[in-house]
């Protein structure tokens, strides 16, 4: 009996070495770092509707999701994207101490983006941003959105995405 027991506990052994091994002395110095941040890239959020008096600037669903490289921003309005109307679709990202926000403001204007050179798509009451991934800052981590659309003296503003937790999962497993 003390055979099987001295074996099992030889595995048991073995078994924690390899996992700290893999968890490194990183863990000892810090043991957040196990946890490895994630972009959220995937946001389908509604608006209140009618909340404005022009149709073009009612926001009334905005989104992102990932495609390829890039992060696609979209947002959606009661009747027809205006040309002459600024809609502005921002990035909120953090950093892995989870204390600074960066904003990534695509702007639009008469369907070009001004601020990344990011591809704008219009179709009827859908505008599309694909924002390149290449341009997050460095240890930079999205998540969340908010839009804007703006014509003369009205706007429409979503609510603040600031606030928002960083994503993490252990060793970028679960």
């Amino acid at each position: 009996m003390n055979i099987v027991l001295n074996s099992f506990l030889k595995s048991i052994v073995a078994i924690a070495v390899v996992i700290a091994a893999s968890i490194g002395s990183t863990y000892i110095i810090d043991p957040f770092a196990v946890f490895i941040p994630q972009h959220q890239f995937e946001f389908q959020l509604s608006d209140v509707t009618n909340d404005v008096n022009i149709s073009y600037i009612d926001i009334i669903e905005y989104g992102s999701y990932k495609q390829d490289k890039k992060v696609v921003l979209y947002i959606e309005v009661a009747t027809q994207i205006n040309l002459t109307t600024t809609y502005q679709l921002f990035i909120v990202a953090k950093t892995p101490n989870n204390d600074v926000s960066h904003i990534y403001n695509n702007e639009v204007n008469g369907g070009t983006e001004k601020n990344y050179q990011s591809e704008v798509a219009i179709n009827g009451s859908r505008l599309e941003v694909s924002f390149s991934m290449d341009r997050f800052i460095s240890n930079s981590y999205m998540v969340g959105i908010e839009v804007r659309a703006l014509a003369f003296a009205s706007k429409d503003t979503t609510p603040s995405a600031r606030d928002n937790p960083l994503k993490t999962s252990f060793l970028g497993l679960f």
